[in-house]
């Protein structure tokens, strides 16, 4: 029998709405966001808009898309379509706060489908926006935050056809689940590993039937089928590489373990990350016992939980096109541990208790804090990149830019590393550092039709390991856009200043510099 809401319930809802509210009002307010990725994911959009809507009049010449069925390409689609009607501000942020609604709302709706009691949907809504805006958020992986929200979305689909089978609801399960994949490739690979461990903990507690899960694997199964046998292959004979894979070492691991809640300060963060494991504990104290750890649903949770910190384990931190990709497996760890503790017997008295009480507090003064938080940084991030774009105004149109990235790692992000993709979306100009299949990276639909010279984006903290062939740029570029502050001695071209403010140089090419 359903309960009907009480006033404290309607009340906890409504403190969650304002809060999220909130947070999507903020990030809206600092568009276009320096979050370390995502100018470079926006300037790339400004290039597909133009080539989709425009015949390429600004960057035809220079770059061309194709239209693939691969990961990557349905996170980019909504945002050109957004700066196609609304421009790129505007169009990114509407786009931005969806995505950072998707999260909160895959959560509801996951716990509508398991039934979890309403005091815990509250507390976990409330929480949502903390989780939402995680490390890979604040790092710009906005497909990748989208692919985690679309991976409970999914999760929460194949609860639903075991509970009881509709073929309407596979249906939508089939498109949510090749939408996701066009998303990101992880969507795919980690509802793999979830959904066959699920699986076989419900097999061997019969709660399940051979039938039903090889029919929710078999859609799996034709899409992995289509991307290691068809889409691997898309690549041309120009397209850069990296070879090998890398791990990392033993303490790595461990270090890197707290990642999705590390994003400027350590302290601060470690400190958010306990108040989040306090309102957890807090709401679950009462009914945790060994007896209710021996619950089917909960040791599944907890199993899923183990089985994506195995991954995090065994997975290399990078390969070939893709980087960070162990610490992808940790927001689900999260999830599922969470999803455990929700799931242990008598959840939430129906009466609100002061665990629960307490756990809610705490919880909007995290959510409050967590906001004020990232107000601070964004505020001042701002700030910066308004005097940074102050000077790409004065680039001309169609020139080819050298970006200079001169800053330094702030806690485990670098901000301000693709500012310079505001050279394109702001002034129609180029750089040669958008994420594109020519250059390795996984957007093979996207890619640069002349590859200029270009050195390592981060050349400038190791100068002597990453030499700048500097002939080849003063004849291939008009401009360097040099990050303040720098060093003049490490630029071995002939150049004259054409804007300077405190945040960056706009430096001319001497034309006599290439036959010199």
């Amino acid at each position: 029998m359903t309960v009907p809401p009480t006033i404290s319930s309607r009340i906890g809802w409504a403190v969650g709405a304002i809060f999220a509210a909130a947070y999507i009002c903020v990030f809206v307010w600092y568009s276009p966001l320096l979050l370390q990725d995502y100018p470079n994911h926006l300037a790339r959009a400004v290039v597909i808009d133009d080539l989709l809507f425009h015949g390429g009049s600004q960057f035809g010449n220079v770059f061309e898309y194709h239209f693939l069925a691969i990961p990557y390409i349905l996170s980019d689609l909504p945002l050109v379509a957004g700066i196609e009607l609304f421009c790129d501000r505007y169009g990114g942020a509407i786009w931005n706060g969806l995505i950072l609604l998707s999260l909160p709302s895959a959560l509801i709706f996951y716990m509508r489908v398991t039934r979890i009691a309403r005091d815990a949907q509250i507390l976990v809504f409330t929480l949502s926006m903390y989780l939402a805006t995680n490390w890979f958020y604040m790092m710009g992986f906005l497909a990748f935050a989208l692919a985690i929200a679309a991976i409970v979305f999914c999760f929460a689909l194949v609860e639903i056809l075991r509970q009881r089978w509709s073929n309407a609801v596979f249906c939508a399960y089939v498109v949510v689940l090749v939408l996701a994949y066009l998303v990101h490739l992880t969507t795919l690979i980690f509802l793999t590993a979830a959904i066959v461990v699920s699986a076989g903990t419900r097999l061997w507690l019969r709660t399940t039937s051979i039938k039903t899960e090889a029919l929710i694997l078999l859609p799996i199964g034709a899409l992995l089928a289509w991307h290691f046998g068809v889409v691997v292959r898309y690549r041309s004979s120009g397209d850069l590489t990296e070879e090998g894979y890398f791990w990392g070492t033993v303490f790595r691991k461990i270090q890197r373990a707290g990642w999705p809640f590390i994003r400027y300060s350590p302290i601060l963060d470690g400190a958010l990350l306990l108040a989040f494991i306090a309102c957890v504990a807090l709401a679950i104290r009462r009914n945790l016992s060994r007896g209710t750890l021996t619950q089917p649903r909960v040791l599944e949770k907890l199993a899923l939980a183990a089985t994506f910190l195995a991954i995090y384990v065994v997975l290399p931190e990078g390969y070939p096109g893709a980087f960070y990709v162990d610490v992808r497996a940790l927001p689900l760890v999260t999830f599922f541990l969470l999803m455990a503790c929700l799931e242990l017997p008598g959840k939430f008295p129906a009466n609100r208790s002061l665990d629960s009480s307490f756990a809610l507090s705490l919880a909007a003064l995290l959510v409050a804090g967590n906001l004020a938080y990232l107000t601070l940084h964004l505020s001042r991030y701002n700030a910066w990149l308004n005097e940074y774009r102050t000077v790409v105004a004065a680039i001309p149109r169609g020139a080819y830019v050298l970006p200079i990235y001169t800053g330094a790692e702030e806690g485990t992000l670098r901000p301000s590393l693709h500012a310079a993709s505001f050279v394109v979306a702001d002034r129609g100009a180029i750089i040669p550092y958008l994420f594109s299949g020519d250059r390795g990276s996984p957007m093979k639909y996207f890619r640069y039709l002349h590859r200029r010279y270009s050195p390592y984006i981060r050349w400038y903290e190791r100068p002597a390991s990453f030499r700048v062939d500097w002939p080849s740029v003063a004849c291939s570029y008009d401009f360097l856009l040099a990050m303040k502050p720098f060093d003049p001695r490490q630029i071995s071209v002939s150049t004259t200043t054409v804007l300077e403010n405190d945040s960056a140089a706009l430096l001319a090419v001497a034309k006599q510099a290439c036959h010199s």
